[in-house]
Protein backbone atom coordinates (compact mmCIF):
# COMPACT_ATOMS: atom_id res chain seq x y z
CA UNK A 1 0.00 0.00 0.00
CA UNK A 2 0.86 3.66 0.01
CA UNK A 3 2.25 3.80 3.54
CA UNK A 4 4.53 0.81 3.04
CA UNK A 5 5.77 2.27 -0.24
CA UNK A 6 6.45 5.63 1.38
CA UNK A 7 8.31 4.17 4.37
CA UNK A 8 10.32 1.53 2.50
CA UNK A 9 13.19 3.90 1.50
CA UNK A 10 13.47 5.09 5.12
CA UNK A 11 13.60 1.48 6.32
CA UNK A 12 16.27 0.57 3.78
CA UNK A 13 18.54 3.40 4.92
CA UNK A 14 18.07 2.73 8.64
CA UNK A 15 18.85 -0.06 11.06
CA UNK A 16 15.27 -0.82 12.09
CA UNK A 17 13.25 -4.00 12.06
CA UNK A 18 9.85 -3.94 10.38
CA UNK A 19 7.37 -6.24 12.11
CA UNK A 20 4.38 -7.17 9.98
CA UNK A 21 2.16 -9.80 8.42
CA UNK A 22 3.70 -11.09 5.16
CA UNK A 23 0.49 -12.59 3.84
CA UNK A 24 -0.07 -16.28 3.48
CA UNK A 25 3.15 -18.24 3.14
CA UNK A 26 3.57 -20.68 0.25
CA UNK A 27 2.51 -24.24 1.06
CA UNK A 28 5.74 -25.78 -0.23
CA UNK A 29 8.24 -25.74 2.63
CA UNK A 30 11.20 -24.85 0.39
CA UNK A 31 9.31 -21.85 -1.03
CA UNK A 32 8.27 -20.70 2.43
CA UNK A 33 11.86 -21.04 3.70
CA UNK A 34 13.13 -19.05 0.70
CA UNK A 35 10.59 -16.27 1.36
CA UNK A 36 11.39 -16.12 5.09
CA UNK A 37 15.12 -15.86 4.30
CA UNK A 38 14.42 -12.97 1.90
CA UNK A 39 12.38 -11.22 4.59
CA UNK A 40 15.15 -11.61 7.19
CA UNK A 41 17.74 -10.16 4.78
CA UNK A 42 15.53 -7.09 4.44
CA UNK A 43 15.06 -6.80 8.23
CA UNK A 44 11.39 -7.76 8.00
CA UNK A 45 10.06 -9.81 10.90
CA UNK A 46 6.98 -11.76 9.87
CA UNK A 47 4.03 -12.30 12.21
CA UNK A 48 1.98 -15.36 11.26
CA UNK A 49 -1.78 -15.00 11.22
CA UNK A 50 -4.32 -17.51 9.94
CA UNK A 51 -6.66 -16.48 7.14
CA UNK A 52 -9.81 -16.51 9.30
CA UNK A 53 -8.21 -14.23 11.87
CA UNK A 54 -7.01 -11.84 9.16
CA UNK A 55 -10.49 -11.73 7.67
CA UNK A 56 -12.12 -10.72 10.97
CA UNK A 57 -9.30 -8.41 12.06
CA UNK A 58 -8.49 -6.64 8.80
CA UNK A 59 -11.47 -6.90 6.48
CA UNK A 60 -13.91 -6.98 9.39
CA UNK A 61 -13.09 -4.78 12.36
CA UNK A 62 -10.35 -2.59 10.85
CA UNK A 63 -12.00 -1.87 7.51
CA UNK A 64 -15.72 -2.41 8.08
CA UNK A 65 -15.94 -0.82 11.56
CA UNK A 66 -12.95 1.43 12.33
CA UNK A 67 -12.32 2.89 8.87
CA UNK A 68 -15.84 4.23 8.31
CA UNK A 69 -16.24 5.25 11.95
CA UNK A 70 -12.97 7.17 12.08
CA UNK A 71 -13.87 8.89 8.82
CA UNK A 72 -17.16 10.11 10.35
CA UNK A 73 -19.11 7.56 8.30
CA UNK A 74 -20.32 5.44 11.21
CA UNK A 75 -23.61 4.80 9.45
CA UNK A 76 -21.63 2.61 7.03
CA UNK A 77 -20.03 0.52 9.81
CA UNK A 78 -20.95 -3.15 9.83
CA UNK A 79 -20.92 -4.41 13.41
CA UNK A 80 -19.91 -7.95 14.32
CA UNK A 81 -18.59 -8.69 17.82
CA UNK A 82 -16.50 -11.65 16.57
CA UNK A 83 -14.45 -9.19 14.54
CA UNK A 84 -13.60 -7.32 17.75
CA UNK A 85 -12.25 -10.53 19.27
CA UNK A 86 -10.14 -11.12 16.13
CA UNK A 87 -8.86 -7.54 16.31
CA UNK A 88 -7.86 -7.99 19.95
CA UNK A 89 -6.17 -11.32 19.21
CA UNK A 90 -4.09 -9.85 16.38
CA UNK A 91 -3.02 -6.94 18.58
CA UNK A 92 -1.98 -9.43 21.31
CA UNK A 93 -0.07 -11.48 18.73
CA UNK A 94 1.80 -8.41 17.48
CA UNK A 95 2.54 -7.30 21.06
CA UNK A 96 4.12 -10.69 21.81
CA UNK A 97 6.19 -10.51 18.62
CA UNK A 98 7.42 -6.99 19.43
CA UNK A 99 8.24 -7.97 23.02
CA UNK A 100 10.23 -10.97 21.77
CA UNK A 101 12.22 -8.87 19.27
CA UNK A 102 12.67 -5.69 21.34
CA UNK A 103 16.13 -4.83 22.67
CA UNK A 104 17.13 -2.06 25.11
CA UNK A 105 17.38 1.25 23.29
CA UNK A 106 14.82 0.27 20.63
CA UNK A 107 11.95 2.54 19.70
CA UNK A 108 8.61 0.92 18.90
CA UNK A 109 6.58 2.84 16.35
CA UNK A 110 3.01 1.77 15.62
CA UNK A 111 1.35 3.36 12.64
CA UNK A 112 -2.37 3.77 12.15
CA UNK A 113 -5.52 2.18 13.47
CA UNK A 114 -4.95 -1.47 12.53
CA UNK A 115 -2.84 -1.97 15.67
CA UNK A 116 -4.08 0.85 17.87
CA UNK A 117 -4.39 -1.43 20.90
CA UNK A 118 -0.69 -2.26 20.74
CA UNK A 119 0.50 0.67 22.92
CA UNK A 120 -1.72 -0.58 25.76
CA UNK A 121 -0.44 -4.18 25.51
CA UNK A 122 2.43 -3.89 28.00
CA UNK A 123 5.16 -3.38 25.46
CA UNK A 124 8.71 -3.35 26.85
CA UNK A 125 9.79 -0.18 28.63
CA UNK A 126 11.42 2.29 26.31
CA UNK A 127 10.51 4.77 23.66
CA UNK A 128 7.35 4.16 21.71
CA UNK A 129 5.10 6.11 19.46
CA UNK A 130 1.76 5.70 17.81
CA UNK A 131 0.76 7.64 14.72
CA UNK A 132 -2.68 7.67 13.27
CA UNK A 133 -3.74 9.14 9.97
CA UNK A 134 -7.32 9.43 11.10
CA UNK A 135 -9.32 11.39 13.69
CA UNK A 136 -9.16 10.33 17.35
CA UNK A 137 -10.51 6.99 18.54
CA UNK A 138 -12.65 9.04 20.88
CA UNK A 139 -14.70 10.01 17.84
CA UNK A 140 -16.15 6.46 17.68
CA UNK A 141 -19.85 6.92 18.38
CA UNK A 142 -21.04 5.31 21.61
CA UNK A 143 -23.37 2.92 19.83
CA UNK A 144 -20.43 1.46 17.86
CA UNK A 145 -18.40 1.00 21.05
CA UNK A 146 -21.37 -0.59 22.83
CA UNK A 147 -22.40 -2.91 20.00
CA UNK A 148 -18.92 -4.26 19.31
CA UNK A 149 -18.04 -4.53 23.01
CA UNK A 150 -14.85 -2.47 22.64
CA UNK A 151 -15.65 0.62 24.71
CA UNK A 152 -13.39 -0.19 27.68
CA UNK A 153 -10.41 -1.09 25.48
CA UNK A 154 -10.70 2.05 23.36
CA UNK A 155 -10.98 4.19 26.50
CA UNK A 156 -7.92 2.41 27.94
CA UNK A 157 -5.95 3.01 24.77
CA UNK A 158 -6.87 6.72 24.84
CA UNK A 159 -6.02 6.98 28.57
CA UNK A 160 -2.61 5.37 28.01
CA UNK A 161 -1.91 7.77 25.12
CA UNK A 162 -2.87 10.75 27.29
CA UNK A 163 -0.62 9.52 30.14
CA UNK A 164 2.34 9.24 27.77
CA UNK A 165 1.78 12.70 26.36
CA UNK A 166 1.99 14.15 29.89
CA UNK A 167 5.36 12.51 30.59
Amino acid sequence: GGLASALWPVHQEGQGLWVGWPGELPEAESEADHLLARLRRRRLAPVSLDAGLVDGYYHGFSNAVLWPTLHYLAHLAVLDSTWWEDYRQVNRTFARAVARLWRPGDTVWVHDYHLMLLPARNLPAGRSGWRRQLPSAGSCPGYVRARCGCSRQLQGMRHRREQRSRN
